[in-house]
């Protein structure tokens, strides 16, 4: 696929100029190769977008996404909240809590929250679940990393 090029140079490159990575209609995302930058409407500038890195991949977030994304980080916090303040609790202590803090709706996806956390951490190799564990003692394993581990680390660690 042949590069589309633009009259826009590199920050960076001299005499590089950038190429379209991403056309969204809009505005373009242009790279240099090593950078990302973000082409203003009218297409007479650009800017360094600071937070991309190379390889980095863009999409537009839809209203529902955003709103799925939104909901599932006031799950997620409920959930480690008060599993960090009782980290002796059953699974049902804490779907009865999320239950009657929000609704079913909020519990329900926080069972779903939980059991990808617990395969994300198991596929890294963070904890091991028993063969045959039911889904009660696989929370107890999640838990009880959840309630042992700082919650930058989480962030990182089980890609919170």
């Amino acid at each position: 696929m042949a590069r589309e090029f633009t009259e826009h140079e590199s920050f960076y490159i001299p005499d590089q100029k950038l190429w379209v990575a991403k056309d969204f209609g809009t505005f373009r995302l242009l790279t240099d190769g090593a950078y990302y930058y973000i082409e203003s409407p009218d297409r007479k500038g650009v800017s360094l977008l600071e937070s991309a890195v190379q390889g980095a991949e863009v999409a537009q977030v839809s209203t529902i996404d955003r709103f799925f994304m939104a909901l599932k980080e006031e799950v997620k916090t409920l959930a480690v909240l008060f599993i960090k303040q009782n980290p002796g609790c059953l699974l049902m202590d804490l779907i009865g809590y999320i239950e009657a803090f929000r609704d079913r709706t909020y519990a329900d996806l926080a069972k779903v929250l939980l059991e990808a956390y617990g395969r994300t951490g198991e596929a890294k190799g963070l904890f091991t679940f028993p063969e045959n564990a039911d889904e009660d003692q696989r929370f107890e394993i999640l838990r009880d990393f959840i309630a042992n581990t700082l919650p930058d680390e989480l962030e990182v660690l089980l890609d919170f």
